[in-house]
């Protein structure tokens, strides 16, 4: 996977402790921990509007409401803020006794998840004058995240220092299960390897260096990156569309991985300052990383699909304008075990006067068909057409080679 990541702007800023991507326009939050929310179109590179929520206590935590053209956030003063960005009018929700630590938003279902110090999870329902619904408690230090499953609108997971990730139903005061960790939980996100799978994966991080991802079904560790963080790990976050994942922590590195291979694909440091906050876009290939300076915003590479399977039949869309031989009756993808190869396999012939002279790579499997490797280039993923090639060629080949192996096996068996 060629990801290439590109920074589009950074801003110098009182620390950012929170940040969120508006999933259709170029529009980021930053919540700073000098009480501010800053509201930035990272396209044109500019500052829209700075909201005072409270001097000089921090804001922890900052979410778009997109269907209200607000936003909610929450911080030190305990209390839960909505703010419409055209009026600057404010709701305020005594909320919690201590820290608010994190808030998720459900837009279909028009509620919030908040979770706290003081050792709980509360839900809030907007659609209802923003009604709290109720209190969920079970962990015994602060709850430091909590994220709505974007797949299943009545369950939530949260993320605590005592240890455990616990997964929730939104009908129950009850945890559905418990994920026990060697340390402290600061963050935690449902994932998937890819759009579309219906295996459903989580992702925690700890207080020392490590992202642990985890098997929903059988609530088995999967896999532990212990290597890419040598401090606390603040925030971890899956891209809800592409097969990415990223973390950052304590160490100002961004780690970036891959959730169709389980493999870190690279790292991006802004040490010596401090990681706290990492956001991607649903809709594009940006990120955003909140620092202790500012924040970055970064553009990665492969923004524009080249090729997809359709839901439904299943059969190959070329994404691009060329002429392409994926939208054949006939055409499948196949992916290297790596990750970082797809080939398109199809009888159509191949036309040599439109995808140009390609140059052989690998053999095929199947019998009678041969790999070839076109349009190479640096810093894009190779894609691989798969033509059939005359059988009079290749069949004789095989079957001597075969022959010669049975004749070989037979005086073996004799001696």
């Amino acid at each position: 996977m060629l990801l290439d990541p590109q920074p589009i702007m950074t801003a110098a800023s009182h620390r950012v402790k929170s940040v969120d991507m508006h999933p259709t326009e170029p529009l980021m939050l930053c919540a700073l921990f000098n009480g501010d929310v800053v509201l930035v179109n990272y396209a044109t590179k500019t500052k829209l509007s700075v909201f005072a929520i409270s001097p000089e206590v921090p804001v922890r935590c900052v979410k778009f409401i997109v269907s209200l053209n607000s936003f909610c956030c929450g911080g030190d003063d305990m209390n839960v803020h909505i703010v419409n960005m055209e009026t600057s009018k404010k709701v305020k929700l005594l909320a919690h006794e201590d820290y608010i630590r994190s808030i998720a938003v459900h837009e279909p279902q028009r509620r919030l998840l908040t979770s706290s110090d003081d050792l709980t999870v509360k839900l809030w329902n907007w659609g209802r004058g923003w009604r709290h619904v109720t209190t969920f408690k079970g962990h015994e230090h602060y709850v430091m995240r909590a994220v709505f499953n974007r797949k299943d609108s009545t369950e939530f997971v949260t993320a605590s220092l005592d240890r455990t990730v616990k997964v929730w139903s939104t009908t129950s005061p009850s945890p559905i299960f418990t994920l026990p960790h060697d340390h402290g939980v600061s963050c935690v996100d449902f994932c998937h390897k890819e759009e579309g799978d219906s295996m459903l994966f989580l992702v925690s991080a700890t207080d020392f260096g490590k992202v642990c991802v985890w098997d929903y079904a059988s609530k088995v560790c999967l896999h532990v990156f212990s290597s890419i963080h040598t401090h606390h790990v603040t925030c971890v976050t899956a891209h809800p569309t592409r097969p990415l994942m990223f973390s950052t922590g304590e160490d100002g590195v961004v780690g970036v991985y891959s959730t169709q291979t389980w493999r870190h694909e690279t790292t991006l440091n802004y040490g010596p300052q401090r990681g706290w906050a990492v956001a991607v876009c649903p809709n594009r290939n940006v990120l955003s990383v909140g620092l202790d300076e500012g924040l970055v915003v970064l553009k990665l590479g492969l923004t524009d699909e080249m090729l997809r399977i359709a839901p439904q039949t299943e059969k190959v869309i070329d994404c691009d304008d060329t002429s392409f031989p994926a939208a054949a009756e006939d055409a499948h993808l196949l992916h290297d075990p790596s990750g970082e190869f797809v080939a398109v396999i199809t009888d159509t012939e191949y036309d040599e006067t439109t995808w140009g002279q390609p140059s052989p790579c690998c053999c095929c499997a199947q019998r009678g068909r041969d790999c070839w490797l076109v349009g190479t280039q640096r810093g894009r993923v190779c894609l691989l057409v798969v033509v059939l090639l005359a059988l009079c060629v290749v069949t004789p080949v095989l079957v001597i080679w075969q022959a010669k192996l049975q004749f070989r096996g037979h005086s073996a068996r004799g001696i």
